[in-house]
């Protein structure tokens, strides 16, 4: 009986790496990472904001609430009536939100979101506005 170490290398067997697993993995890793990416809330809409001289910078962490021209809200991608908007709100538990309506819109609609705002906890609700620029529009 001889006692031979034994080989784990085969010598007809190439010493090349299989890669293809790999691929694999990371192309799935790919999709998971662009279908569960959080995307920024910013309006695809074409908004004509109001213009204000003491424009300032809105708080990182808002509701963000859409106006378009016609009074459609939209919040975060969708479009939603006053009584969602209210739901979302308190869902979401934000203390700020942010109105970014088009010029013409109604003040009686932007009057209602906030109204929804403040049953829904919301504590500070600011209006989005372009700053003009010194001397004029």
């Amino acid at each position: 009986m001889s006692l031979r170490k034994p080989s784990f290398e085969n010598p007809d067997s190439s010493s090349e790496i299989n890669i293809s697993p790999l691929i694999d993995v990371m192309f799935i890793l790919l999709i998971f990472f662009v279908v569960t990416m959080a995307f920024a809330e910013k309006s695809a809409l074409e908004i004509d904001r109001p213009k204000s001289e003491k424009a300032s910078q809105s708080p990182e962490k808002a509701l963000n609430i859409f106006v378009e021209k016609n009074g459609r809200i939209s919040v975060a991608g969708a479009y939603v009536s006053i009584d969602s908007l209210e739901k979302i709100a308190s869902l979401r538990g934000e203390k700020n939100a942010v109105i970014d309506s088009d010029a013409s819109v109604k003040i009686s609609t932007i009057v209602e979101i906030m109204d929804a705002c403040s049953r829904a906890g919301i504590e500070k609700v600011f209006i989005a506005s372009d700053k003009t620029r010194e001397g004029g529009l």
